[in-house]
């Protein structure tokens, strides 16, 4: 029956070819099609992909502007004293909410020397920072110095080697205050406190106690742990307020201490007598017995002889002159911008002089321009200034800089952290990193 259906002029195997032809032609549009919309796809993909990296773009170059601002605000700002008045601390009229090529730009600048150096800081400024103990402070200490012999409670590399994964020790100076992260004891409670996500914001999490990680106090504020209070990136250049190179009292001859700092010809043979002694701080040239003020009048034959400096002689040039002859002094603390709890850790836990330093700072609308204003204000007596002197300043040249940019268009944000030098014409950028990093 079948045979009659065909035709006769057609042979049944040409029907089949004709049948397989028609398939293949279906698999092959189908085959096309699915090729169209996988390439239509890959298009759309590539396009929203070139689309998401000239936003992101956009955002890192919005950064940069953003530090590229933050210099000129620097660079505008006073530089004989730094404080917490001055313009480019928490200035929202230009640091906040700035729109720039579909970006909003908001910018933080915090002073460097308001923080504790670790690389400088002693073993009993370490130890007063929060939770600190001793195993720890001497740890960090033998994390930086460059010799294998561990204090009493540190570790040194043979202790880190026998870690997994193990590593070794960094004897030397630290790149980042993360890097506490790898010193024995060290924990990511104890650097980041409550905020161990560091998006700073409290979470609930970070607000419930002892229920869910990290552990917390629960009274309604994000204690940020040690990163705020931190630095390793601190120096000052050893110039006066007038951006003069500092007088060596360890090397000049008589004739330029007279010379360059006014003095008298018996005031500068004391401090050339006072370098057969001691002379390791500027503090030394003053002692309890220190005259608070120059006598009245001198003879000739009082002239010939090394008198000692009177408190009134070395207010004046107290920041005029150093004892160090690098152009660049690490670790210095900035009295003007240091909260209470680096001002703790730098004076050692004296709380007496760091409620009076802040209570200067409360009723002055300008900052101190000398650490010699301390003795003049009573906040320190002699003893202490002397042991404090070698580790304070007024002034600052580092700066931290983040910016944040938050994109109109989707809200994507981006988050940039730079390390600057605001001295010079221009201003330096010492260190950036896309993110943050610490």
């Amino acid at each position: 029956m079948t045979e009659h259906n065909i035709p006769k002029n057609i042979h049944p195997l040409t029907h089949r070819r004709r049948g397989l032809t028609l398939v293949m032609v279906l698999w092959i549009i189908a085959l096309l099609s699915v090729m169209v919309v996988v390439l239509a796809r890959e298009t759309q993909l590539e396009s929203q992909i070139r689309k998401t990296s000239g936003e992101q773009l956009r955002r890192q170059w919005t950064c940069r502007a953003g530090v590229e601002k933050a210099l000129a605000i620097l660079h505008d700002d006073e530089r004989n004293s730094d404080g917490l008045g001055d313009i480019w601390h928490d200035n929202a009229d230009l640091c906040q909410n700035i729109r720039l090529d579909g970006n909003i730009l908001d910018i933080v600048i915090t002073d460097e020397a308001g923080k504790l150096n670790i690389n400088t800081a002693t073993k009993n400024q370490l130890m007063q920072l929060r939770d600190m103990t001793e195993s720890i402070a001497e740890a960090i200490l033998d994390w930086r110095d460059e010799d294998s012999d561990p204090q009493p409670h540190g570790v040194e590399d043979g202790y880190y080697l026998n870690l997994e994964p193990r590593y070794r020790i960094r004897n030397g100076p630290f790149g980042s205050v993360g890097e506490l992260l790898q010193v024995r004891g060290v924990t990511r409670e104890l650097l980041y406190g409550e905020d161990v996500n560091m998006n700073g914001r409290l979470d609930e999490n970070e607000d419930d106690g002892d229920l869910t990680p990290p552990r917390d106090d629960g009274n309604g504020k994000l204690y940020l742990g040690w990163l705020p209070l931190l630095t390793c990136c601190s120096y000052a250049h050893n110039r006066d307020a007038q951006s003069a190179q500092r007088i060596n009292i360890k090397q000049a001859d008589e004739n330029e201490l007279m010379e360059k700092l006014s003095l008298s010809n018996a005031h500068a043979q004391w401090i050339i007598k006072k370098r057969e002694t001691e002379l390791q701080s500027i503090g030394d040239l003053i002692d309890d017995n220190s005259p608070k003020e120059p006598p009245q009048k001198q003879g000739e034959d009082d002239q010939n002889e090394a008198a000692p400096i009177d408190l009134q002689t070395f207010g004046g040039i107290v920041d005029r002159i150093t004892v160090n002859e690098r152009d660049e002094i690490p670790g210095l603390v900035n009295i003007n911008t240091a909260g209470r709890d680096v001002l703790l850790a730098v004076l050692e836990g004296n709380e007496t002089t760091v409620d009076d330093i802040i209570s200067r700072r409360k009723s002055s609308a300008t900052p101190m321009e000398s650490i010699g204003e301390l003795l003049h204000l009573g906040a320190v007596d002699v003893k202490t200034f002397k042991q404090i002197a070698n580790y304070l300043t007024t002034r600052s040249d580092v700066y931290q800089v983040t910016c944040t940019v938050c994109s109109e268009i989707n809200d994507a944000v981006s988050r940039c952290e730079f390390i600057v030098d605001r001295s010079g014409t221009a201003g330096t950028i010492l260190y950036q990193h896309q993110g943050v990093r610490h």
